[in-house]
Protein backbone atom coordinates (compact mmCIF):
# COMPACT_ATOMS: atom_id res chain seq x y z
CA UNK A 1 0.00 0.00 0.00
CA UNK A 2 3.17 2.17 0.70
CA UNK A 3 4.52 1.68 -2.61
CA UNK A 4 0.84 2.46 -4.25
CA UNK A 5 1.02 5.83 -2.53
CA UNK A 6 4.45 6.51 -3.87
CA UNK A 7 6.36 6.72 -0.18
CA UNK A 8 8.38 4.32 1.59
CA UNK A 9 7.87 1.47 3.70
CA UNK A 10 8.66 3.49 6.84
CA UNK A 11 5.73 4.64 8.36
CA UNK A 12 6.15 7.68 5.99
CA UNK A 13 2.18 6.55 4.73
CA UNK A 14 -0.15 7.37 8.07
CA UNK A 15 -2.60 5.08 9.21
CA UNK A 16 -5.31 6.69 8.47
CA UNK A 17 -4.34 6.92 4.78
CA UNK A 18 -3.79 3.24 5.15
CA UNK A 19 -7.59 2.77 6.45
CA UNK A 20 -8.83 4.72 2.78
CA UNK A 21 -6.85 2.01 1.01
CA UNK A 22 -8.46 -0.61 2.68
CA UNK A 23 -11.93 0.71 3.08
CA UNK A 24 -12.06 0.74 -0.77
CA UNK A 25 -10.70 -3.23 -0.46
CA UNK A 26 -13.28 -4.61 2.00
CA UNK A 27 -15.93 -2.60 -0.65
CA UNK A 28 -14.28 -4.05 -3.51
CA UNK A 29 -13.86 -7.94 -2.77
CA UNK A 30 -15.56 -10.66 -1.07
CA UNK A 31 -13.01 -12.45 0.18
CA UNK A 32 -11.41 -11.25 3.79
CA UNK A 33 -9.05 -8.68 4.24
CA UNK A 34 -6.54 -9.18 6.67
CA UNK A 35 -4.59 -5.76 7.09
CA UNK A 36 -0.87 -4.26 7.86
CA UNK A 37 -0.93 -2.79 11.11
CA UNK A 38 2.91 -2.20 10.75
CA UNK A 39 4.22 -1.90 14.29
CA UNK A 40 1.47 0.06 15.73
CA UNK A 41 1.89 3.42 14.11
CA UNK A 42 3.03 4.15 17.65
CA UNK A 43 2.39 3.62 21.20
CA UNK A 44 -0.45 1.43 21.95
CA UNK A 45 -2.95 4.08 21.45
CA UNK A 46 -2.03 4.50 18.10
CA UNK A 47 -2.18 0.37 17.74
CA UNK A 48 -5.96 0.13 19.11
CA UNK A 49 -7.50 3.11 16.96
CA UNK A 50 -6.64 1.85 13.55
CA UNK A 51 -7.83 -1.70 14.96
CA UNK A 52 -11.03 -0.48 15.95
CA UNK A 53 -11.52 1.61 12.81
CA UNK A 54 -10.46 -1.69 10.91
CA UNK A 55 -13.26 -3.68 13.12
CA UNK A 56 -15.86 -1.14 12.72
CA UNK A 57 -14.79 -1.27 8.55
CA UNK A 58 -15.71 -5.14 8.81
CA UNK A 59 -11.91 -6.01 7.78
CA UNK A 60 -11.32 -9.65 8.99
CA UNK A 61 -8.22 -9.17 11.21
CA UNK A 62 -5.07 -7.19 11.07
CA UNK A 63 -1.18 -8.09 11.61
CA UNK A 64 1.80 -5.94 13.95
CA UNK A 65 5.19 -6.51 14.12
CA UNK A 66 7.34 -6.22 16.85
CA UNK A 67 9.22 -3.05 15.79
CA UNK A 68 9.88 -0.23 16.87
CA UNK A 69 8.44 3.39 15.51
CA UNK A 70 8.82 4.10 12.47
CA UNK A 71 9.64 0.62 11.00
CA UNK A 72 11.04 -0.42 7.95
CA UNK A 73 10.80 -3.01 5.64
CA UNK A 74 12.29 -6.32 7.21
CA UNK A 75 14.33 -7.35 4.35
CA UNK A 76 15.91 -4.43 3.35
CA UNK A 77 18.60 -2.73 5.08
CA UNK A 78 20.57 -3.86 8.15
CA UNK A 79 18.74 -6.30 10.99
CA UNK A 80 16.76 -4.42 13.65
CA UNK A 81 16.09 -4.87 16.95
CA UNK A 82 12.52 -5.72 17.79
CA UNK A 83 10.61 -3.43 20.30
CA UNK A 84 10.66 -4.37 24.01
CA UNK A 85 8.32 -7.10 24.84
CA UNK A 86 6.08 -4.86 27.48
CA UNK A 87 5.81 -2.47 25.00
CA UNK A 88 4.43 -4.92 22.71
CA UNK A 89 2.37 -6.84 24.77
CA UNK A 90 0.33 -3.68 25.47
CA UNK A 91 -0.54 -2.66 21.81
CA UNK A 92 -1.97 -6.05 21.54
CA UNK A 93 -3.71 -6.06 24.22
CA UNK A 94 -4.95 -2.52 22.77
CA UNK A 95 -6.05 -3.79 19.32
CA UNK A 96 -8.05 -6.51 20.93
CA UNK A 97 -9.61 -4.53 23.51
CA UNK A 98 -10.82 -2.29 20.15
CA UNK A 99 -13.26 -4.90 19.27
CA UNK A 100 -16.53 -6.12 20.73
CA UNK A 101 -16.58 -9.73 20.10
CA UNK A 102 -13.68 -12.27 18.62
CA UNK A 103 -14.42 -11.72 14.82
CA UNK A 104 -11.50 -9.53 14.40
CA UNK A 105 -8.30 -11.82 14.54
CA UNK A 106 -4.88 -9.99 15.83
CA UNK A 107 -2.09 -11.94 14.24
CA UNK A 108 1.61 -11.13 15.26
CA UNK A 109 4.63 -11.03 13.35
CA UNK A 110 7.29 -12.62 15.02
CA UNK A 111 10.68 -10.55 14.22
CA UNK A 112 13.49 -12.66 16.33
CA UNK A 113 14.22 -14.79 13.45
CA UNK A 114 14.68 -11.92 10.88
CA UNK A 115 16.52 -9.78 13.59
CA UNK A 116 19.03 -13.10 13.60
CA UNK A 117 17.75 -13.96 17.09
CA UNK A 118 17.46 -17.13 17.81
CA UNK A 119 14.90 -19.40 17.90
CA UNK A 120 14.69 -19.58 21.56
CA UNK A 121 14.11 -16.43 21.75
CA UNK A 122 11.73 -16.33 18.65
CA UNK A 123 9.71 -19.14 20.70
CA UNK A 124 9.80 -16.85 23.53
CA UNK A 125 8.31 -13.99 22.07
CA UNK A 126 5.79 -16.29 20.48
CA UNK A 127 4.51 -17.23 23.88
CA UNK A 128 4.36 -14.01 25.23
CA UNK A 129 2.29 -12.77 22.35
CA UNK A 130 -0.17 -15.08 22.83
CA UNK A 131 -0.43 -14.69 26.39
CA UNK A 132 -1.07 -10.95 25.32
CA UNK A 133 -4.13 -11.62 23.74
CA UNK A 134 -2.72 -12.17 19.93
CA UNK A 135 -4.85 -14.61 17.88
CA UNK A 136 -2.16 -16.07 15.89
CA UNK A 137 1.82 -16.01 15.38
CA UNK A 138 3.11 -14.95 11.90
CA UNK A 139 6.92 -16.64 11.43
CA UNK A 140 9.71 -14.53 9.32
CA UNK A 141 12.83 -15.89 8.46
CA UNK A 142 15.45 -13.88 6.07
CA UNK A 143 17.11 -17.32 5.46
CA UNK A 144 17.12 -19.37 2.33
CA UNK A 145 15.53 -22.51 4.08
CA UNK A 146 12.67 -23.12 6.08
CA UNK A 147 14.58 -24.90 9.03
CA UNK A 148 14.28 -22.57 11.12
CA UNK A 149 10.43 -22.55 11.12
CA UNK A 150 9.49 -26.45 11.70
CA UNK A 151 11.86 -25.88 15.19
CA UNK A 152 10.02 -23.29 16.47
CA UNK A 153 6.56 -25.45 15.22
CA UNK A 154 7.56 -28.41 16.91
CA UNK A 155 8.00 -26.86 20.28
CA UNK A 156 5.11 -24.71 20.07
CA UNK A 157 2.45 -27.14 21.17
CA UNK A 158 -0.28 -25.92 19.40
CA UNK A 159 -0.94 -22.49 21.49
CA UNK A 160 -2.45 -20.56 18.70
CA UNK A 161 -2.39 -21.16 14.64
CA UNK A 162 0.65 -20.54 12.87
CA UNK A 163 1.46 -18.26 9.67
CA UNK A 164 4.16 -18.07 7.88
CA UNK A 165 5.56 -15.45 4.77
CA UNK A 166 8.30 -17.51 2.66
CA UNK A 167 9.38 -14.47 1.05
CA UNK A 168 13.24 -15.77 1.02
CA UNK A 169 12.67 -19.62 1.71
CA UNK A 170 10.05 -19.70 -1.66
CA UNK A 171 11.74 -22.74 -2.89
CA UNK A 172 10.32 -24.96 -0.23
CA UNK A 173 7.80 -27.01 -0.96
CA UNK A 174 3.82 -26.09 0.17
CA UNK A 175 3.45 -29.56 1.05
CA UNK A 176 5.85 -29.55 3.76
CA UNK A 177 4.00 -26.37 5.54
CA UNK A 178 0.62 -28.19 5.34
CA UNK A 179 2.28 -31.58 7.03
CA UNK A 180 4.31 -28.96 9.44
CA UNK A 181 1.25 -27.83 11.02
CA UNK A 182 0.74 -23.97 9.29
CA UNK A 183 -2.85 -22.90 9.21
CA UNK A 184 -1.63 -20.49 6.16
CA UNK A 185 0.94 -18.74 4.10
CA UNK A 186 1.28 -15.17 3.18
CA UNK A 187 2.36 -13.92 -0.36
CA UNK A 188 2.78 -10.72 0.75
CA UNK A 189 4.14 -8.64 -2.19
CA UNK A 190 4.12 -10.88 -5.06
CA UNK A 191 0.99 -9.56 -7.43
CA UNK A 192 2.86 -5.65 -6.76
CA UNK A 193 5.74 -7.02 -8.11
CA UNK A 194 4.13 -8.37 -11.26
CA UNK A 195 2.48 -5.86 -11.85
CA UNK A 196 5.42 -3.19 -11.89
CA UNK A 197 7.49 -5.92 -14.06
CA UNK A 198 4.29 -6.15 -16.54
CA UNK A 199 3.38 -1.74 -16.70
CA UNK A 200 7.33 -1.57 -17.47
CA UNK A 201 7.43 -4.62 -20.00
CA UNK A 202 4.12 -3.10 -22.24
CA UNK A 203 5.22 0.98 -21.57
CA UNK A 204 8.79 -0.18 -22.48
CA UNK A 205 6.94 -1.78 -26.03
CA UNK A 206 5.24 1.33 -26.54
CA UNK A 207 7.82 3.53 -26.38
CA UNK A 208 10.02 1.37 -28.83
CA UNK A 209 6.99 0.71 -31.18
CA UNK A 210 5.00 3.96 -30.70
CA UNK A 211 2.31 2.17 -31.37
CA UNK A 212 -0.17 0.41 -29.07
CA UNK A 213 -1.30 -2.52 -31.46
CA UNK A 214 1.46 -4.99 -30.59
CA UNK A 215 0.75 -5.33 -27.06
CA UNK A 216 -2.95 -4.98 -27.39
CA UNK A 217 -2.82 -8.96 -27.31
CA UNK A 218 -1.20 -9.05 -24.22
CA UNK A 219 -3.43 -6.91 -22.04
CA UNK A 220 -6.87 -7.55 -20.80
CA UNK A 221 -9.97 -6.16 -22.24
CA UNK A 222 -11.13 -2.76 -21.32
CA UNK A 223 -14.64 -4.18 -20.11
CA UNK A 224 -12.31 -6.94 -17.93
CA UNK A 225 -10.64 -4.16 -16.76
CA UNK A 226 -13.42 -2.42 -15.55
CA UNK A 227 -15.58 -5.85 -14.36
CA UNK A 228 -13.99 -5.94 -10.73
CA UNK A 229 -15.64 -2.56 -9.80
CA UNK A 230 -19.26 -4.24 -10.53
CA UNK A 231 -20.25 -2.45 -13.96
CA UNK A 232 -22.70 -5.28 -14.39
CA UNK A 233 -24.78 -4.14 -10.70
CA UNK A 234 -24.44 -0.46 -12.09
CA UNK A 235 -26.43 -1.35 -15.54
CA UNK A 236 -28.72 -3.29 -13.87
CA UNK A 237 -29.67 -0.52 -11.16
CA UNK A 238 -30.26 2.00 -13.80
CA UNK A 239 -33.14 -0.19 -15.16
CA UNK A 240 -34.77 0.23 -12.04
CA UNK A 241 -33.67 3.67 -10.26
CA UNK A 242 -32.85 6.22 -13.40
CA UNK A 243 -36.31 7.69 -14.57
CA UNK A 244 -36.80 7.81 -18.11
CA UNK A 245 -37.96 11.26 -19.50
CA UNK A 246 -41.03 11.84 -19.04
CA UNK A 247 -43.55 14.63 -20.92
CA UNK A 248 -45.21 17.36 -18.47
CA UNK A 249 -47.10 20.21 -19.58
CA UNK A 250 -45.19 23.58 -19.95
CA UNK A 251 -46.95 26.38 -17.93
CA UNK A 252 -44.95 29.14 -19.78
CA UNK A 253 -46.42 28.67 -23.29
CA UNK A 254 -49.28 26.00 -22.55
CA UNK A 255 -47.01 23.14 -25.14
CA UNK A 256 -45.95 19.97 -23.99
CA UNK A 257 -41.91 19.57 -23.57
CA UNK A 258 -39.68 16.85 -22.37
CA UNK A 259 -38.49 17.84 -19.38
CA UNK A 260 -36.04 15.56 -17.18
CA UNK A 261 -36.27 16.04 -13.49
Amino acid sequence: MSASLGVRDRNEASWTQIMKIIGYMVDSVSAPVVTDGDAGFGDFNNAGRPAWKSYRRGVAGGRLKNQTFPRTNSFLGPDQPPAPMGEFRCKIKAAKDSQSNGVFCVAVRVEALVSRRSTDEALWRSEARHAAGADTNLICSKESSADEVPQIIGRWDGFSPVIIGPAMYRATPADLFRKGGISAVIGANHALRAAISATRSIIGRIRKNRSVLEVNGDMVSVAEAFRPTNVDELEMAEKIYAEPARTLPSIADGKLRKVRR
